[in-house]
């Protein structure tokens, strides 16, 4: 079959700690059908290791070179900066794996990634930094996920305090822009004109995939409905209800 597929994961492949149905059996027919495929995540706070130990924990078939994190674009974005990081240490390895330089002494890049422990303090220090002449970038705008526990507040939250208070919109690295996308087609394995980007979420993963002109598929399986899917401006090139609606339309 003459296609790659590009998953998101939140909502997608996964909530919280369980699998969504049908996803497991989803992705390892892909695997034994020789369908290449990767996950790419908006979540900055795990390293792709970390992801594909959670996957196959799951049952679904992964290895870190499968998963694909907006910590990576970011560190991809900021090479060689000056960089102050507020989030995960998993973002902080990835950008000083980069050559960058993490500091609070007169940075060239603020970067915001979502950490449940940030506080007023450390939004007063980024605003600071920021109107000190700090390129404002951020890993993602999701304001919440679906987990086991309902919705959860993400890095949108967070990025909403800070704009309010600065006026500045940040840099978003990882979907619905391209430079976290831009990663997977560096495997040559995964072809531009054949990827489809199989996503929740209309305004980050159905977006990326209509920004580079790229396929996508709308999962119902997360924060979209089919009331909102209908009414948004955003289009998926096909809407999927759950996981045997997806193998209708890749496997028919």
């Amino acid at each position: 079959m003459s296609y790659s597929c590009l998953f998101d994961l939140d909502g997608t492949v996964y909530r919280g700690q369980s699998p969504i149905e049908g996803a497991v059996n989803f992705i390892n027919r892909l695997k034994k059908n020789n369908i290449k495929y990767k996950f790419i995540t908006n979540r900055s706070d795990r390293s792709s290791e970390e992801v594909s130990a959670h996957l196959n924990r799951m049952g679904i078939i992964s290895t870190p070179g499968s998963v694909i994190t907006s910590a990576m674009g970011v560190a991809a974005y900021t090479k060689g900066r000056r960089v102050y990081v507020l989030g995960s240490d998993n973002l902080r390895d990835c950008i000083r794996g980069s050559e960058a330089i993490i500091t609070g002494d007169q940075p060239e890049d603020v970067v915001i990634g979502f950490d449940g422990k940030i506080n007023f303090d450390d939004i007063r220090d980024v605003c600071q930094k920021i109107f000190l002449g700090a390129r404002f970038l951020a890993t993602n705008p999701d304001v919440w996920i679906q987990s086991e526990l309902g919705i959860v507040p993400e890095n949108g939250s967070i990025l909403a305090a800070i704009t309010s208070i600065t006026k500045i919109q940040p840099i978003i690295i990882g979907k619905p822009n391209s430079p976290m996308i831009e990663i997977a087609f560096s495997d040559p394995d995964i072809k531009r004109d054949s990827a489809i980007i199989i996503g929740d979420n209309l305004d980050t993963d159905i977006a990326a995939a209509n920004s580079i002109g790229l396929r996508s598929i709308l999962l119902l399986t997360g924060v979209t409905n089919s009331k909102t899917a209908e009414a948004s401006v955003i289009k998926a090139s096909w809407i999927a209800k759950d996981y045997k609606a997806l193998e209708a339309i890749l496997f028919s």
